[in-house]
This record gives C-alpha cells, sequence and structure tokens, in this order.
C-alpha cells in the first residue's frame, strides 16, 4: 500500500493519467481502517503503517483517503512519540543493537521532516 501511494502520489496533477491516479486511490480506501492506519500482515504484534507513513506529504494525492480529524490525530501521534533523548523509534522487530542505532537516526530524520512539513516544529 504504502508504495502504490508513493507512487500514485508522484504523478504530476497536469499528467494525462492524473484521473487514473486520483482513481486508483479512490480504489484503496478500503484499505484503511477507521483511524487511517493499516496492519503489516507477518510484522511483529501489533505492527500498523500509520496514515504518516503512507501519506506524509501533506498536499499528495493520497491525503483524499483521511480527513483533517485523522490526520491531526495522527501528527499528534508522531509528536508524542519522540523519546526523552529527543529522538524517535520504531515498532519493528529489531535483529541487533546496531541495526536499532540505525533505524532510529533514520525514523528521527524522517518523523521531523514530516513534522516541519506540517508546520509542527517549534
Amino acid at each position: 500500500m504504502k508504495f502504490a501511494l508513493d507512487f500514485l502520489d508522484a504523478v504530476p496533477d497536469d499528467h494525462p493519467d492524473a484521473g487514473r491516479a486520483d482513481a486508483a486511490v479512490e480504489r484503496l480506501r478500503a484499505l484503511v481502517g477507521p483511524d487511517g492506519s493499516l496492519p503489516v500482515p507477518g510484522g511483529t504484534d501489533g505492527e500498523r503503517l500509520h496514515l504518516l507513513d503512507v501519506a506524509p506529504r501533506p498536499r499528495g494525492r493520497s491525503r483524499a483517503l483521511f480527513t483533517a480529524d485523522q490526520v491531526a490525530a495522527d501528527l499528534d501521534r508522531l509528536e508524542a512519540g519522540q523519546r526523552d533523548d529527543g529522538g524517535w523509534t520504531f515498532d519493528w522487530l529489531a535483529w541487533s543493537p546496531g541495526q536499532s542505532a540505525e533505524w532510529r537516526g533514520l525514523v528521527t530524520l524522517r518523523a521531523l521532516r514530516v513534522l516541519a512539513a506540517h508546520d509542527r516544529l517549534g
């Protein structure tokens, strides 16, 4: 789902296939849960893709799948996930301490980028 939405978001609005991209996004609506998240089949217990994981850009075509309230709630969730050390963590299985350090850094950069795009950084 994430990669499909990334692909569809990349179609420019003035492209001849923009209407097809909009229709494809709409067909994915049935896969989205009421809170805007998606379970990860085969993932860790309770692992989910959140709204901002699949539609991080404020003006992306994929945002049509979500309400303003869902977006605000997920931005609040993302902000609340910041740890005392200033970083964010992930909810998938970490196989080694080195992997945890690498992924935490990437997840932190992504969180900051998403929050900045939504004017949520102080």
